[in-house]
């Protein structure tokens, strides 16, 4: 049974899941805030010493391939993530960076060789590249047309057998069977620096009350729809970070949730 944005947000802030981002230096505090904002209990351990008790507690694990990439970091992952496994917590995993560095296209692909993660969130190029298609790609940003997207997620998630969400002017999330999609969003988020990190990071968050496609899909539409919203309401990029965590915050609300079912539009189809 579905769940509405009032009972998800309100679940959040109920148990105040702990989740462990083991991300990169760029975006590790902007995701931190945002999570609090939903009610979330945070917690950005990487180094080896410590990463594997944190994963004996967390009820969710966020791998982010983002730099720096150092041997202590990618035992954490592999440690945290072999915990998980037999814990049977949720596992996503954000691949930043692999349409254009080939040494974490490499990772990527011993990862997931390895392990079996609840969904990968990344960028058109990103999940481009892991369905062996050549996307353009400018940095970590694709501005490859939407048109194709579906079908690559929908070969994506059946190859890994997990959820596939791919985000960009639309966002496509998909199982393999069902596809979901939203239009909510604005071209100002990508003006800042950490964005898409912290949509795997919200991702995260709602898949660690209930793994699947549709509540993956209304993790990215409640995102992108705050995402528009602070971009509306800011003059200028340098506002935005700040006001994306207010908008997070304050939508999660109890008074100010039960109006997002009729805000948020996500649409639906078999693929």
């Amino acid at each position: 049974m579905k769940l509405t944005y009032t009972q998800i947000l309100q679940q959040l802030r109920q148990k105040r899941p702990l989740i462990h981002c083991i991300s990169n230096q760029i975006a590790s505090h902007f995701q931190a805030n945002a999570l609090l904002a939903l009610g979330c209990s945070p917690i950005m351990t990487d180094e080896a010493e410590g990463a594997a008790e944190i994963a004996q507690q967390a009820q969710a694990l966020l791998i982010n391939l983002g730099s720096p990439l150092y041997a202590g970091k990618l035992k954490a992952m592999k440690q945290s993530l072999q915990i998980s496994e037999e814990r049977q917590t949720v596992r996503v995993l954000d691949p930043v960076g692999i349409a254009s560095i080939s040494y974490r296209y490499q990772l990527a692909q011993d990862l997931l060789a390895h392990h079996k993660f609840t969904a990968i969130r990344a960028n058109y190029a990103e999940i481009g590249r892991l369905g062996q298609k050549s996307l353009a790609s400018k940095g970590i940003d694709s501005l490859q047309s939407s048109e194709s997207m579906a079908q690559i997620c929908r070969e994506v998630a059946l190859k890994y057998q997990t959820l596939v969400i791919a985000t960009g002017p639309r966002d496509f999330i998909t199982d393999g069977q069902t596809l979901y999609y939203h239009d909510h969003g604005h071209s100002l988020l990508s003006q800042i620096t950490g964005t898409g990190c912290v949509a795997s990071s919200i991702l995260t968050a709602f898949l660690s009350l209930e793994a699947g496609a549709e509540i993956g899909g209304q993790a990215m539409a409640y995102y992108a729809w705050c995402g528009q919203a602070a971009s509306l309401a800011v003059d200028g990029s340098g506002y935005l970070e700040n006001e994306l965590i207010n908008q997070l915050y304050h939508h999660s609300l109890d008074k100010q949730a039960d109006k997002l079912d009729s805000l948020i539009t996500l649409e639906t189809q078999t693929i």
